[in-house]
């Protein structure tokens, strides 16, 4: 019993030590404002008949034509628009990923215009 305690404090250590689980990771980030939202990249989706049906990894549905998507500036991920913007108020990073949403300029995450 001894050893099962040791045990679990040293794996609780080493797991804050790493910034924790995926699920830990948005942990002291601020949330994104709804205006910092609507500056990232919104398109109207189209058909390539090059590549294989694309879904949307939170609704799990295909995106159709003119389906309203969102993609992510760093990783490069689309969603549809309104299943990730939900997303995206309650937690600042790409649902597949766990990258921080916003734009690159330089060495600084740059979330909005304002260079945040």
């Amino acid at each position: 019993m001894v050893f099962l305690v040791i045990f679990h404090a040293c794996v609780s250590e080493w797991f804050s030590r790493r910034g924790g689980s995926g699920a830990m990771i948005d942990r002291g980030r601020r949330r994104i404002s709804k205006i910092d939202l609507e500056n990232l990249p919104c398109y109207d989706y189209v058909v390539d008949h090059r590549t294989s049906t694309i879904d949307c990894a939170i609704c799990l549905e295909n995106f159709t034509i003119g389906d309203k998507c969102r993609l992510l500036p760093i990783c490069k991920h689309s969603f549809h628009a309104q299943c990730v913007d939900q997303w995206l108020l309650k937690h600042p990073i790409c649902p597949i990923c766990r990258s921080m949403v916003g734009s690159h300029s330089g060495d600084k995450v740059v979330i909005g215009n304002n260079g945040r």
